[in-house]
């Protein structure tokens, strides 16, 4: 009998959240508020119990959410090496735009709306590169792959072809 009460106080209780959401998240936030470290820790400890949930979530997030998910990866590769700067998605599309749509490279000129397109670091992180707006620039997957970890200078043209302190980038 106690099972049955419990399962009628659980339904009880779904259908007045559901029919009082404002006043209900409302006491939730004052209650979380109230409470952060009793919170934190049951947050924590949930997390740490489940692991594979956490990592299911993640990818359902990253699903639905893929350029923030990008953008997060991208984010933090670039902080683990130690790079200065950040940029907004908003400033990453505008980027995108600024290029109409195009590869970067000057010897490829892809339409970025129909093939894979990668944000790529003109002077490259792992060679002192920072994550700022004006170190990135949108190619095509080939040449992000073919670029690796060389400057679009160096990529773009051939050993000794371009004078010292020549650009071949093209800025918006």
């Amino acid at each position: 009998m106690a099972h049955r009460d419990k399962e009628k106080a659980r339904i009880y209780n779904a259908k007045w959240r559901a029919e009082n959401k404002e006043r209900h998240n409302a006491y939730n936030t004052k209650w979380r508020e109230e409470n952060k470290e009793r919170f934190k820790n049951s947050v924590s400890e949930w997390r740490a119990a489940n692991p594979e949930r956490m990592r299911e979530i993640r990818r359902e997030w990253c699903a639905k959410n893929s350029s923030a998910g990008a953008a997060y990866a991208r984010t933090r590769r670039a902080r683990k090496r130690g790079a200065g700067g950040s940029h907004t998605e908003t400033e990453i599309q505008f980027l995108l735009a600024c290029q109409n749509y195009r590869c970067a490279n000057p010897n490829c000129n892809s339409d970025l709306r129909e093939v894979t397109k990668h944000l790529d670091h003109d002077i490259p992180i792992c060679r002192g590169g920072t994550d700022e707006l004006p170190n990135l620039q949108w190619l095509c997957q080939p040449c992000n792959q073919s670029k690796f970890t060389k400057t679009m200078d160096e990529f773009v043209s051939p050993p000794n072809s371009a004078p010292a302190g020549v650009s071949t980038r093209v800025m918006c």
